[in-house]
């Protein structure tokens, strides 16, 4: 799944939410086992301010790139750069909360999210706001619109990152 997702970015120099929606959804319908879908673009921190202008000029005028604190969505502090959500499928009141949350500033993923991008292999993390030890959140980089980086190159993938792409699977089901 996460490779299909991950074509779509390279395919595509911009993939809008209705695009996104349309695979994301046509996934948890044929797929019960996948409970959610994300797309995370990297932010460098020169990049923030006008990336969280440019939301609220899309209509979400309280995005903000975010960390999750005791419970709390809270202002992500000044970092060099950070990987938001900012499509999450299914989208709901509920999980709306969750756009903006910068996984790369989640001290249990952030090794996850930089060894898929070391490596470019699809990486997996137990998903730990889930409460489910058999809930786990997988992740590709895309590299959309950017050659592909050679496969034993570190420095290279870590420059041409432009996003990655994240799917929660949960395998009870």
């Amino acid at each position: 799944m996460l490779p299909g997702m991950r074509m779509l970015f390279d395919a595509s120099s911009s993939v809008d939410v209705e695009e996104f929606q349309v695979i994301a959804n046509d996934m948890l319908a044929n797929y019960p086992f996948i409970t959610a879908a994300m797309y995370l673009p990297y932010i460098m921190d020169g990049e923030r301010d006008y990336f969280e202008k440019s939301k609220h000029e899309e209509g979400y005028p309280t995005f903000s790139i975010n960390a999750l604190r005791g419970g709390a969505y809270v202002p992500a502090e000044r970092r060099p750069h950070y990987f938001p959500i900012v499509y999450f499928e299914p989208f709901t009141p509920l999980t709306s909360r969750q756009l903006g949350l910068d996984l790369f500033g989640e001290p249990h993923l952030q090794r996850h999210l930089q060894h898929a991008i070391d490596s470019a292999a699809s990486t997996a993390a137990m998903a730990a706001q889930s409460g489910h030890v058999d809930e786990y959140l997988l992740f590709k980089v895309v590299y959309a619109g950017q050659p592909k980086p050679a496969a034993d190159v570190v420095g290279e993938r870590r420059k041409l990152v432009s996003g990655i792409v994240a799917i929660q699977v949960d395998t009870r089901q």
